[in-house]
């Protein structure tokens, strides 16, 4: 799942934590948005028929609104 887009904060830093939760409740493979700092170096990858994935996400901004100061993972 990527959480990399530019409607990311758009119901707040709560939401995006509330959405982490789910998809690790779930088992989903999640990028582009991290609970912290450790979460974000975690390279997202799977493995199938032998060939390994990588997962990586960027948006070009987040329409105005500010990253939470000391959270830019």
């Amino acid at each position: 799942m990527s959480m990399a887009n530019n409607h990311t904060l758009d119901r707040g830093e709560k939401a995006i934590n509330n959405a982490i939760q789910h998809w690790n409740k779930i088992g989903m493979l999640y990028t582009g948005s991290y609970l912290n700092e450790e979460d974000q170096q975690t390279v997202r990858t799977i493995k199938a028929n032998g060939i390994t994935f990588s997962f990586l996400a960027y948006t070009y901004g987040t329409n105005g609104i500010p990253v939470p100061e000391g959270k830019n993972f």
